[in-house]
């Protein structure tokens, strides 16, 4: 692998350029899998930096999958249907105004921001 065109091999992984010109970081994890950086760099310092941040982890023993890593991001993260029942909840508005804008913004919340949590025809 090392021998390859593009491709610099680290102690903490392998650094590899694309055609486009960017850098793709990835190493070999405690688990013994492939593990690929979740974006490429434009900067081959910043895909240094994300191996030695892995490399890091894994001798703290803090050390997860990036994959299960952004799938724990994404279940923390606020949907837009979350957002919008917040700001409800929040405002002090007539209860005819508040139904209108939980069947309006339920309906958006659900087709055009893919929020599938919430019910169609409202937010909650």
């Amino acid at each position: 692998m090392a021998g390859k065109k593009g491709m610099r091999l680290r102690a903490g992984g392998t650094l590899r350029r694309l055609p486009s010109g960017k850098w793709q970081a990835s190493y070999t994890g405690p688990d013994l899998a492939r593990h690929v950086a979740p974006v490429t760099y434009t900067a081959k310092m910043d895909a240094e930096r994300w191996l030695a941040d892995e490399r890091r982890s894994i001798e703290r023993d803090e050390w997860t999958a990036p994959r299960l890593r952004a799938e724990a991001q994404r279940a923390r993260s606020k949907t837009l249907g979350d957002y919008t029942g917040d700001w409800l909840e929040t405002r002090n508005l007539k209860p005819r105004t508040k139904i209108g804008y939980e069947a309006g913004y339920g309906d958006v919340a659900c087709t055009t921001w893919w929020d599938w949590s919430c019910r169609r025809g409202g937010l909650r």
